[in-house]
Protein backbone atom coordinates (compact mmCIF):
# COMPACT_ATOMS: atom_id res chain seq x y z
CA UNK A 1 0.00 0.00 0.00
CA UNK A 2 1.36 3.41 -0.91
CA UNK A 3 0.61 6.16 1.58
CA UNK A 4 1.11 9.89 1.07
CA UNK A 5 2.54 11.69 4.09
CA UNK A 6 3.32 15.34 4.79
CA UNK A 7 6.43 14.22 6.71
CA UNK A 8 9.92 14.39 5.29
CA UNK A 9 12.01 11.30 4.57
CA UNK A 10 14.15 11.76 7.69
CA UNK A 11 11.03 11.81 9.89
CA UNK A 12 9.61 8.61 8.37
CA UNK A 13 12.97 6.85 8.63
CA UNK A 14 13.33 7.99 12.26
CA UNK A 15 9.97 6.44 13.18
CA UNK A 16 11.08 3.13 11.72
CA UNK A 17 14.39 3.30 13.60
CA UNK A 18 12.60 4.17 16.85
CA UNK A 19 10.37 1.10 16.49
CA UNK A 20 13.23 -1.15 15.41
CA UNK A 21 11.63 -1.69 12.00
CA UNK A 22 13.35 -1.70 8.63
CA UNK A 23 12.72 1.56 6.80
CA UNK A 24 14.66 2.34 3.62
CA UNK A 25 14.42 4.82 0.77
CA UNK A 26 14.12 3.01 -2.58
CA UNK A 27 13.79 3.96 -6.23
CA UNK A 28 11.09 2.26 -8.27
CA UNK A 29 11.85 1.37 -11.86
CA UNK A 30 14.60 3.16 -13.73
CA UNK A 31 14.46 6.29 -11.57
CA UNK A 32 10.69 6.61 -12.05
CA UNK A 33 9.99 7.68 -8.46
CA UNK A 34 11.21 7.12 -4.90
CA UNK A 35 9.38 5.60 -1.95
CA UNK A 36 10.24 4.69 1.61
CA UNK A 37 9.69 1.00 2.29
CA UNK A 38 8.44 0.84 5.86
CA UNK A 39 8.33 -2.68 7.26
CA UNK A 40 5.84 -2.80 10.16
CA UNK A 41 6.99 -5.46 12.63
CA UNK A 42 9.30 -6.37 9.72
CA UNK A 43 7.04 -8.77 7.70
CA UNK A 44 4.47 -6.18 6.47
CA UNK A 45 5.59 -3.48 4.05
CA UNK A 46 3.95 -0.15 3.36
CA UNK A 47 5.31 2.45 0.96
CA UNK A 48 5.39 6.01 2.22
CA UNK A 49 5.69 8.92 -0.19
CA UNK A 50 6.87 12.30 1.08
CA UNK A 51 5.61 15.42 -0.72
CA UNK A 52 8.69 15.29 -3.00
CA UNK A 53 8.07 11.61 -3.75
CA UNK A 54 4.38 12.26 -4.39
CA UNK A 55 5.31 14.84 -7.04
CA UNK A 56 7.69 12.33 -8.68
CA UNK A 57 4.98 9.66 -8.68
CA UNK A 58 2.32 11.97 -10.11
CA UNK A 59 4.71 13.04 -12.88
CA UNK A 60 5.36 9.36 -13.67
CA UNK A 61 1.80 8.00 -13.32
CA UNK A 62 0.42 9.16 -16.65
CA UNK A 63 -1.25 6.91 -19.23
CA UNK A 64 1.48 7.51 -21.82
CA UNK A 65 4.16 6.31 -19.38
CA UNK A 66 2.26 3.11 -18.59
CA UNK A 67 1.73 2.47 -22.32
CA UNK A 68 5.46 2.97 -22.96
CA UNK A 69 6.33 0.56 -20.14
CA UNK A 70 3.93 -2.06 -21.51
CA UNK A 71 5.37 -1.70 -25.01
CA UNK A 72 8.92 -2.04 -23.67
CA UNK A 73 7.92 -5.20 -21.77
CA UNK A 74 6.43 -6.71 -24.95
CA UNK A 75 9.61 -5.88 -26.90
CA UNK A 76 11.78 -7.42 -24.17
CA UNK A 77 9.65 -10.58 -24.07
CA UNK A 78 9.77 -10.86 -27.88
CA UNK A 79 13.56 -10.52 -27.87
CA UNK A 80 13.86 -13.41 -25.39
CA UNK A 81 11.47 -15.70 -27.29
Amino acid sequence: MAIATPMGADEVLAIGACEGWRAVRCTRGKNFFDVIEFWIDNPTMLEFLTPEMQAQYLEFAKPENFKAMAAAAVRAASAVA
